[in-house]
């Protein structure tokens, strides 16, 4: 018995190496095998007041932040209002927090309720939020 189970392993072995003869071996071009970090190619700018208004997710977290949070979403309303949510890795497990109040930019840069200005960037349709913690990139979503 073992050597007929044996034997028709081997013959859908040699199966799978023969047909594999037949798929073309193609080279593909070194610019096309390269990974594409959109992230990576945005040129940011400080921002304005008018730019951050709006509806925006976290696309990339660096930092000491990175160990603990795993995603954020923050509402920046033109009325001066915000409404934030981080996915937070705590000893109990994950779990979400939230966060609400007032936002306010200066020269130096974000100020979220009566906090130190964070510096804060813009790309098209993205923020950069800098602080001693940790880079948050955030791209702008669409309310559904």
């Amino acid at each position: 018995m073992t050597s007929l189970c044996r034997a028709a392993a081997l013959g859908v072995l040699g199966a799978v190496c023969s047909l594999s003869g037949c798929i073309a071996s193609n080279v593909v071009a070194d610019q096309d095998r390269r990974v594409v970090d959109p992230v990576g190619t945005l040129r940011f700018a400080p921002a304005t007041q008018r730019q951050i208004p709006g509806l925006f997710e976290s696309v990339e977290i660096r930092g000491a932040a990175a160990a603990s949070l795993w995603k954020v979403y923050y509402l920046f309303e033109d009325t001066g209002r915000y409404a934030a949510a981080a996915l937070v890795a705590t000893e109990q497990g994950m779990k979400f927090q939230v966060l609400d109040g007032t936002w306010r930019l200066e020269p130096e840069g974000l100020v979220l309720d009566d906090t130190e200005p964070s510096p804060v960037d813009v790309a098209p349709d993205h923020l950069r939020l800098r602080s001693a913690r940790g880079v948050v990139i955030l791209r702008r979503s669409v309310l559904r």
